[in-house]
């Protein structure tokens, strides 16, 4: 009795981060193109979302546990916590999967103080660096990037496809740079309006731009030449490059949802509607992945095209 009591036990132990429960729905787009939507709700287990990032299939989400800082990664299948330390004294301030699944942490170091009795960290700049993990956790690489990204230099879109290049946007301009040369010498492109997004393609840089409370989708050359834009929707939060692919850009609102410009038809339209605003959102080859806030659960929504 007592070894089927224990047994018991390492069972629920081993259910707590096993998906909670899991619901399939089938819609049609405004695309014209049938999805399933999957629905996975994870445990919290106490920790509380601090950074997530996804490529539509592979996810990380970086968690805070009382003054410590986890990163977990998820899909369909799995919820696990990594191996992955954050180096001491410092702070994962955003993260991107590459598409190969692969997580870049770009990480400044910071000083945590006591205000109004409660500890708050502030980034310091005295170094900057970028991690590069897998799936398992395995550390793939560590760059000194404290030549170009300082403390008055921090970027608020974070983006790379091999974990080598990386496009993000620092003081509204659009930045492209290299770990090869930890970041020694990059990219800097002066747009009109304010960049809130950027993405590096092979033959073009494309952004978010906000220009007089309204959106962007702006294309520039790699000499800085603007090649088109398009307004996009009017939202009070900003927009997201997530991928490109066979002529099309997808773009993430947390307020609205998924949008897909098609470049040749130079047509936006909606691919998919928030039902709530959103902690964040990853799209890779046509697969998306959702990330919203329950009370107790993370619930992760995974839309890929339907098979049927």
């Amino acid at each position: 009795m007592k070894d089927l009591k224990n047994i018991m036990i390492l069972t629920a132990a081993a259910l707590s981060v096993i998906a909670m429960g899991i619901a399939t729905y089938v819609f049609m787009s405004n695309t014209g193109k049938k999805y399933t939507e999957s629905v996975v709700s994870y445990p919290k287990n106490g920790t509380e979302k601090s950074i997530f990032a996804s490529n539509g299939r592979d996810s990380y989400l970086c968690c805070t546990e009382g003054d410590n800082y986890s990163v977990y990664f998820t899909d369909k299948d799995s919820f696990d916590k990594l191996p992955y330390d954050c180096p001491p004294n410092k702070r994962i301030i955003r993260m991107a999967v590459d598409d190969d699944g692969n997580c870049s942490m770009l990480i400044y170091s910071a000083s945590t103080e006591i205000v109004d009795g409660a500890p708050l960290s502030m980034l310091t700049g005295e170094t900057t660096e970028i991690d590069v993990i897998d799936k398992t956790g395995k550390m793939l690489s560590r760059t000194d990037v404290s030549a170009f990204l300082t403390s008055e230099n921090v970027p608020s879109s974070f983006a790379t496809h091999d974990s080598i290049y990386y496009a993000m946007d620092c003081a509204g301009n659009a930045i492209v740079g290299s770990v090869l040369d930890g970041m020694g010498n990059v990219m800097s492109f002066d747009v009109d309006g304010t960049v809130t997004a950027v993405d590096d393609a092979k033959d073009e840089i494309v952004t978010v731009v906000l220009e007089d409370e309204t959106s962007y989708l702006k294309s520039i050359s790699d000499s800085g030449e603007e090649l088109w834009k398009v307004e996009l929707p009017k939202s009070a939060c900003k927009y997201g490059i997530c991928d490109r692919t066979d002529g099309k850009i997808y773009l993430y609102n947390k307020e609205l949802g998924i949008y897909v410009y098609d470049i040749k038809k130079k047509k936006i339209i909606r691919l998919y509607e928030n039902p709530e605003v959103a902690l964040g959102a990853g799209i890779n080859d046509d697969h998306i992945c959702i990330l919203y806030d329950g009370d107790e659960d993370y619930e992760l929504h995974f839309i890929e095209p339907d098979k049927l």
